[in-house]
């Protein structure tokens, strides 16, 4: 749901196997990080875009 911006990319989901809960944490500041999306059983970033990382053409909001 957060690639599509149905819900904001700030709020962090976490399910927490023992107490059968999924909580969402949207208090300000959250830390984001870049998440590695699978699909097909497959990476979807490739090691052609890390050099578009370190060059600038791709960027950190490129990742979320």
């Amino acid at each position: 749901m957060r690639r599509t911006y149905t819900i904001p990319k700030e709020i962090s989901i976490v399910r927490d196997i023992y107490t059968k809960e999924i909580k969402f944490f949207t208090d300000s500041g959250r830390v984001q990080r870049p998440l590695f999306i699978v699909e097909n059983s497959k990476l979807k970033i490739k090691k052609l875009h890390i050099p578009q990382l370190m060059k600038g053409s791709k960027n950190f909001e490129d990742l979320l």
